[in-house]
């Protein structure tokens, strides 16, 4: 977990630092741990999160791990059907490793492919627009970025 203070800055100083699931810590302050530690982007595993494109500090990686039970107040209704497939959650797996050691092209080979299969996953867009804005493409970041909040 990344919590307060838990992470040694001469261990995580410019590296990609993976953040386990925590119900008890809000992401944003995982995320704000992260940053603290000088690391260069945080993967994070979280069950439910609110976050904006807005809000994030750092690169970030967003996986959801719940197990079809969202928010009442964001996502989908307990109950429904339309989780994610089981093969899509593989391939955002293989995107996060590409991510984190900057395999980008394969990334975004990927998150083309999860896309089609899946056009409405808000992370997944929000994950190329990062993947577009480390590679330089100010553009087409921004584009992906704005397609994931529904703008």
């Amino acid at each position: 977990m990344c919590k307060a203070s838990a992470l040694d800055q001469n261990e995580v100083a410019g590296k990609v630092v993976l953040c386990d699931n925590s119900t008890k810590i809000d992401v944003s302050d995982q995320m704000e741990e992260v940053e603290r530690a000088g690391a260069y982007a945080g993967i994070f595993l979280v069950d439910i999160s609110d976050l904006e494109p807005d809000d994030f500090i750092i690169p970030s990686l967003i996986l959801d791990t719940a197990s079809g039970t969202l928010s009442e107040r964001r996502g989908r209704p307990k109950g429904l059907k339309n989780k994610i497939r089981p093969e899509i959650r593989r391939m955002l797996g293989k995107v996060t490793l590409h991510y984190a050691h900057a395999r980008f092209k394969e990334a975004k080979s990927v998150l083309t492919e999860v896309l089609m299969l899946n056009p409405c996953l808000p992370n997944t867009y929000h994950t190329l627009g990062l993947v577009y804005d480390t590679i330089g493409n100010a553009e087409k970041a921004a584009g992906f970025l704005r397609a994931g909040c529904g703008k």
